[in-house]
């Protein structure tokens, strides 16, 4: 990083780094600063911890993270290739079927699970021959109407803590940031929209809920700088989201299996997409 830092200068006023004569070094240099700060050492830990792993298991199958185009599903895939002779069954179930921002090398992986004819026509697009795709549903689906017998939005909101003195109950789901997915400027600037939305609508009850994958505090300190907002509600990242999508009169994402998830209590869905890329249009 002394290094970098040294040679930053002469980085920014790279002439090579241009486009159109637009310089665009100052645009790469924070990617590269959040490459080192935040993204290097947890890949060379996951690739530790991996090595380890194999050293005393032996699994039968392994599921590829992210289809390997995430640093786990990479790192995992890259230690497997290593040892042929040792590698179990690859598999990889992803309940939205859209176009990944990277090119996952579907060669490595032995099976495609899918739920039904909309995975297996995705998959087949994409030249996966049909003894590699196995259709096996959706076993959520059965948890989520057994869930909705249970319980009702009266009940949901007690156990979440959240009266209903509101006239309508808004979830935004932000995200986690991955390179390719949802970039910090992204998530930054839907949830300062989000928050405006609570100022501008005091009647309005806004439920935010991170991530299960989300590291840091910064949504929480965030949202503390607007201690006069009593109208905003934070959801534990690692709670089960049912509570509150049953109260919820809407969800607000990007991509998110919590859209479907939504869709199956059947509450409207807006997919926030700041960047106009087609491919995160899947739920139309």
């Amino acid at each position: 990083w002394v290094l970098a830092r040294r040679k930053r200068d002469s980085f920014y006023f790279d002439t090579s780094l241009k486009y159109r004569s637009v310089p665009f070094a100052n645009i790469l240099w924070p990617s590269i600063r959040y490459s080192l700060f935040v993204e290097l050492l947890p890949k060379y830990l996951y690739s530790i911890a991996v090595k380890n792993y194999f050293k005393s298991h032996s699994p039968v199958g392994v599921k590829i993270w992210g289809e390997g185009t995430t640093p786990e599903g990479f790192l995992m895939m890259k230690h497997l290739e290593k040892k042929p002779a040792m590698k179990p069954l690859t598999f990889y179930w992803n309940w939205v079927p859209y176009h990944s921002p990277y090119d996952p090398n579907v060669r490595s992986i032995d099976l495609y699970f899918g739920s039904g004819y909309w995975h297996e026509t995705y998959l087949e697009k994409r030249g996966l021959p049909a003894n590699r795709i196995e259709l096996v549903g959706i076993t959520k689906v059965d948890a989520i109407i057994e869930y909705r017998k249970k319980f009702n939005k009266e009940l949901s909101a007690r156990t979440l803590g959240i009266p209903l003195k509101y006239s309508r109950y808004i979830l935004f789901d932000s995200g986690v940031v991955m390179r390719g997915y949802l970039s910090s400027s992204e998530q930054s600037i839907t949830l300062k929209t989000i928050l405006r939305l609570s100022i501008e609508n005091p009647s309005t009850a806004i439920m935010i809920k991170p991530h299960p994958g989300y590291k840091g505090n910064y949504i929480e300190r965030f949202v503390k700088r607007h201690r006069a907002l009593t109208n905003v509600y934070m959801i534990e990242k690692d709670q089960v989201p049912y509570d509150a999508l049953n109260v919820a009169d809407l969800l607000i994402t990007k991509i998110s299996t919590l859209a479907i998830e939504s869709m199956l209590f059947e509450k409207p869905v807006i997919c926030v997409v700041l960047d106009l890329e087609r491919r995160w249009r899947i739920f139309h």
